[in-house]
């Protein structure tokens, strides 16, 4: 394949985006639209720049991140306009509009292959919805070359032009909007007509926005459908294209997975997962953002875990429980109605009903911990700073604050007593009696 340069042309101004940024750097699953050509023409090998207008700082910005090239469009005069700067460079040139981010790879090298074999002046592509354009040639994807744009064709918005063409256009046309049924009149025209797909929808607005990531959350959601994952409802539930959804998971009607990492196993019920990792737990009608969830855990259902929360394994965290910035370790349980936050949990801690780590001051947040083998009785509020050590047993409607020693009693009104018990011999009673 010929060494060709790209050129994307991205200084519209999107007005009918009706967006704060510009156009290019519009979010499609989490990723700015022109991220997507940008990727695609790195595994060309192409050299790319990009044509901007001079106001536009942050595009600007994520371009020279990017390691772009920046050309800049001094007067707005149509898409060919655009090109100006280019008509010194004498070699061929790849262009591609910025609305069109999702378009193939294997596309782009057959578009390049052809212009190449033929060795045409310009080669313009367009899609067609039609099934049958005549007599033509079936190559994968490419359905025909025809001479003329007519009603059944329309432009993709990606061509192939040499600069040299592009130096005698601006020469011959001196004013003026400088688009390309222009310059279709001066040289031969060939275009490259591809089956419609949902991939070379030009996004112009809000409504082709929704649409082109309607369709490619859908496609998505059958890839991971034939991958194995399991839908009760694949067209009631939303999967992010920037999650990774492992064969073997279940995800129920009106769940949402957006950015996250779901390991075989995993069961999701009518929840929202986001920025997430789960390893082979179940989560019933939760919210969960920024989590990491590990083996074997029971959430939910109405729970709500956030802000870096760290679940080790086999852990039960039941109806209404919210924790924030929770680090907790294996075979815990808060069963019904508790808020926690900023805490760190050891091992076979039994935590009651409504209980609340109080941990803001009005100032400050504090980081309190308990050990193992602690055990927390219902309306017990926490005070932060605390810390409760091994074997810990904490009365229903206790208040408590500070460091409180291993195998200790704690009733109400904060009152310690070390000696009246033995929690271990008191844990025995309990369970005898139950």
């Amino acid at each position: 394949m010929i060494e060709i340069k790209a050129i994307i042309l991205a200084a519209g101004y999107g007005k009918r985006m009706k967006k704060d940024v510009d156009k290019p750097l519009v979010m499609i699953h989490g990723k700015e639209q022109i991220r997507y050509l940008i990727e695609k023409l790195k595994l060309l090998n192409c050299h790319i720049s990009v044509v901007i207008r001079s106001e536009q700082k942050m595009l600007e910005e994520f371009l020279l991140k990017q390691q772009c090239h920046i050309l800049y469009q001094k007067d707005y005069v149509g898409t060919l306009g655009a090109l100006y700067e280019a008509r010194n460079l004498n070699e061929p040139i790849l262009v591609l509009n910025a609305d069109v981010p999702l378009v193939d790879v294997e596309d782009l090298k057959q578009i390049i292959a052809y212009y190449e074999r033929k060795k045409h002046n310009i080669l313009l592509t367009a899609y067609t919805k039609k099934k049958d354009l005549g007599k033509i040639d079936y190559l994968n994807k490419v359905i025909a070359i025809k001479k003329t744009i007519d009603s059944d064709l329309s432009s993709l918005g990606i061509y192939i032009i040499h600069s040299k063409y592009l130096k005698k256009f601006f020469h011959r046309k001196k004013s003026g909007n400088y688009d390309f049924p222009d310059y279709a009149k001066y040289f031969n025209l060939n275009i490259f007509v591809i089956k419609y797909s949902y991939l070379y929808h030009n996004i112009n607005s809000i409504n082709d926005l929704d649409y082109v990531m309607r369709k490619v959350e859908y496609q998505y959601k059958k890839e991971l459908l034939n991958s194995g994952v399991l839908f009760e409802d694949i067209h009631s539930c939303f999967v992010s294209f920037d999650s990774v959804v492992e064969p073997g998971v279940y995800i129920s009607r009106n769940s949402h997975i957006e950015n996250s990492y779901l390991f075989t196993g995993t069961k999701i019920i009518d929840s929202k997962i986001c920025n997430t990792i789960i390893i082979d737990s179940e989560v019933e009608k939760s919210i969960i953002k920024d989590c990491y969830i590990g083996k074997g855990n029971l959430i939910g259902p109405f729970s709500h875990l956030r802000n870096h929360t760290n679940i080790g394994c086999l852990n039960i965290i039941g109806t209404c429980v919210e924790l924030n910035d929770v680090k907790m370790q294996d075979h815990n349980r808060i069963k019904h109605h508790s808020y926690l936050g900023n805490v760190i949990i050891g091992n076979n801690c039994n935590i009651g009903a409504f209980v609340v780590s109080a941990n803001y001051d009005g100032v400050n947040k504090y980081t309190s911990a308990i050990y193992d083998e602690v055990f927390i009785g219902c309306n017990s509020v926490l005070v932060s700073p605390f810390l409760l050590k091994n074997n810990t047993y904490v009365a229903c409607g206790s208040i408590l604050k500070g460091m409180i020693e291993q195998n200790s009693v704690i009733l109400n009104n904060s009152k310690t007593m070390k000696s009246l018990y033995d929690t271990k011999t008191l844990f025995e009673r309990l369970r005898t009696k139950g």
